[in-house]
């Protein structure tokens, strides 16, 4: 599901919908006006799409309160929708700038990820960026920083370095190729259902730190190593954690 702020033309946002990643999209603006034409831009753009427009009131100066309740009322209509949508994402490139800032603060509020995007007369190109949930950001740097220190090094080194494989890691960390190997990819001896880090490694949790990007020539005798590198939310967990430290 893509939720995403929006003005009279679809523009802002048909960069995502070629992607043909979304099958469900809800689109918030103000007024009914143009409808009918928005509609008929995005099934040209990708015609088995859900899609379907949520109008809000545009606030006034001599209506305060509605205005400061349009966020909280946002955010009660994103919890909705997403429910039984792990996996929806919050687009802001499109409307004006008062109803994209208050979409981004009921999705932060929300807990989803949002989508953001430059704007070529400002910054000279146009390229999208996805920034990940800031409540699941901070609470793995909370799980990392409790008692899983070896990883929060493995982290850091992987960020320093880019790409690493267990070799490499295993001598940095002075432990064995087989422990790492754990660590990246988990183990059941010994860990409980709870310790979901353990069990399934950090490439195996539901939102991975790390991945495997192939295998590289080692210049030495045997098979290739395993590659690894941060994922972009493991970048961003690893920023926090470098904040901490």
């Amino acid at each position: 599901m893509l939720i995403a702020s929006i003005g009279k033309r679809i523009g802002p946002i048909a960069q995502l919908l070629e992607s043909q990643e979304f099958a469900v999209l809800k689109l918030i603006r103000y007024g009914q006006d143009d409808s009918d034409t928005l509609f008929d831009e995005v099934k040209s753009i990708t015609p088995d799409i859900d899609v379907s427009i949520h109008v809000i009131d545009v606030p006034t100066l001599d209506d305060e309160d509605a205005g400061g309740n349009i966020p909280r009322d946002l955010f009660k209509q994103l919890m909705d929708w997403t429910e039984r949508s792990p996996n929806a994402k919050v687009c802001v490139t499109g409307g004006t700038p008062w109803l994209s800032h208050t979409l981004h603060h009921a999705a932060t509020l929300a807990n989803l990820p949002v989508i953001v995007s430059t704007h070529k007369k400002v910054e000279g190109s146009e390229m999208m960026f996805r920034y990940p949930k800031p409540l699941e950001t901070e609470r793995m740097k909370t799980i990392l920083m409790t008692g899983q220190r070896g990883r929060v090094n493995i982290l850091m080194h992987i960020e320093e370095r880019g790409r690493v494989t267990i070799p490499e890691l295993s001598d940095v960390m002075g432990v064995s190729d087989q422990t790492i190997s754990f660590i990246l990819n988990g183990r059941e001896r010994g860990a409980s259902k709870s310790e979901d880090i353990v069990l399934l490694g950090l490439t195996g949790i539901e939102e991975p730190l790390i991945r495997f990007v192939g295998k590289r020539e080692t210049g030495e005798r045997g098979p290739k190593a395993a590659e690894y590198e941060l994922t972009e939310f493991g970048r961003d967990v690893t920023s926090l954690l470098r904040e901490s430290n």
